[in-house]
């Protein structure tokens, strides 16, 4: 478990144990998550001072994700604290599964992609070259991961540039798992804030901040002005970039008095389908990178064969 998930996870269990805030801040604090010392003592330091515990996180807003903080602000205000800390323990744990599922699934491709440089340039140990093979290799290898290093940046721009955002959200598959789970937070974080009865129109708003992909915070954040002079959340939401699940959740939930729980609903319904997602594209990466080595091995092959072909006397 992540420094994150146990903090959350140790908030959570405390709380709901009836221990108070102040009192579950001071026993983390005394032996933290190992890196997660800093975000801990401001929490303290600020829910010492009389604040809120969302405030001590904008405080280190760089260690916290825009969801957590709306998520806590809105339990804090609603009386749900414990709720929404083991909400945030589960996101967590379940986002630090997925991350070591990802990083174990590229381990193969990773190792096999590495590998096809090998054959590529066996010809110059043959000649007795070891230098040109190293450097065929690296030549070879460092668009591979000059291409993940910028995969890592553009994901990390998505957050807060559109341009980055819509371009990732483009990707036939990656786009489509992006844009299920920014709503999964777009979800929990309206619910939550429905739950502390903030107004539909801020609630949109702050929802729409909580999403974490800038692509979608303005399309998601429209519906606030129809919301503020008196629209129904139908009509609001009605262009909006949700799924009919979700938009659904949204008119029912409305209709019923029982927005937060429908929209639980339709997130936890939405989740299961990203997973499903998530499990199809890491399965498809040991086969793509054995496709891909196949191609190289073949490539040398052939090579081979046509060198000595060529050589043999007409």
């Amino acid at each position: 478990m992540g420094a994150r998930a146990r903090f959350w996870e140790g908030l959570a269990t405390m709380l709901q144990a009836g221990i108070p805030l102040r009192q579950t801040l001071a026993h983390i604090d005394a032996s933290p998550p190992r890196g997660f010392s800093g975000p801990v003592a401001a929490m303290k330091a600020a829910v010492d001072a009389g604040r809120p515990l969302a405030d001590g996180m904008e405080a280190v807003s760089a260690e916290f994700a825009r969801f957590e903080i709306e998520v806590v602000r809105a339990a804090e205000a609603s009386g749900t604290l414990d709720r929404a800390a083991r909400l945030l323990a589960d996101a967590a744990e379940s986002a630090e599964r997925s991350r070591r599922r990802v990083i174990g699934a590229l381990l193969y491709p990773s190792a096999v992609l590495l590998f096809v440089p090998v054959p590529l340039n066996v010809h110059h140990l043959v000649q007795g070259r070891p230098l040109a093979f190293l450097g065929g290799c690296l030549l070879y290898a460092s668009p591979l991961l000059a291409l993940a290093a910028g995969g890592l940046l553009l994901l990390r721009a998505a957050r807060h540039g559109k341009g980055a955002a819509r371009l990732l959200l483009a990707l036939p598959l990656a786009g489509g798992i992006l844009r299920d789970a920014a709503l999964v937070r777009w979800a929990q974080a309206y619910a939550a804030l429905d739950d502390a009865g903030v107004a539909a129109d801020v609630a949109a708003s702050r929802a729409a901040a909580a999403c974490g992909i800038a692509a979608l915070e303005e399309p998601l954040a429209a519906p606030a002005a129809a919301l503020r002079v008196g629209r129904s959340r139908r009509e609001a939401f009605a262009a909006a970039p949700l799924p009919p699940d979700l938009l659904a959740a949204l008119v029912q939930g409305e209709t019923s008095g029982t927005l937060a729980e429908s929209l639980r609903r339709a997130a936890g319904g939405l989740e299961a389908r990203l997973r499903t997602r998530v499990d199809a594209a890491i399965a498809l990466l040991p086969v793509a990178a054995t496709i891909l080595a196949g191609a190289a091995v073949l490539w040398v092959a052939l090579k081979i064969v046509g060198g000595y072909y060529s050589q043999i006397p007409k």
